[in-house]
Parts: C-alpha cells; sequence; structure tokens
C-alpha cells in the first residue's frame, strides 16, 4: 500500500476471496486492511 501511494500508482489488484454458502464473498485480514485503508484504487479478483 506505501509503494503504491509513494510511487503513484493508478490502482491496487488484490487476489483472493472465496464465496460463503450464502454468496457474500470472505476474504482475509491483510486484503481487507488495504482495502479498507488504501487511499489507491483497489480491485478484488477471485
Amino acid at each position: 500500500m506505501d509503494i503504491a501511494e509513494r510511487e503513484g500508482f493508478d490502482e491496487i489488484v488484490l487476489g483472493g476471496g472465496q464465496t460463503s454458502p450464502m454468496g457474500k464473498i470472505t476474504i482475509g485480514p491483510i486484503a481487507e486492511f488495504v482495502l479498507l485503508n488504501s487511499m489507491t484504487s483497489v480491485t478484488l479478483v477471485r
């Protein structure tokens, strides 16, 4: 996240996430932190 902001990246792309039996996406703690705290746009790819 720091590198993306310092270097002026347009977007961060994260892989991961699983679909729960209820149809919601569950993600790990690192991906959640980046999604919630990054000033750069973040795309989550399953």
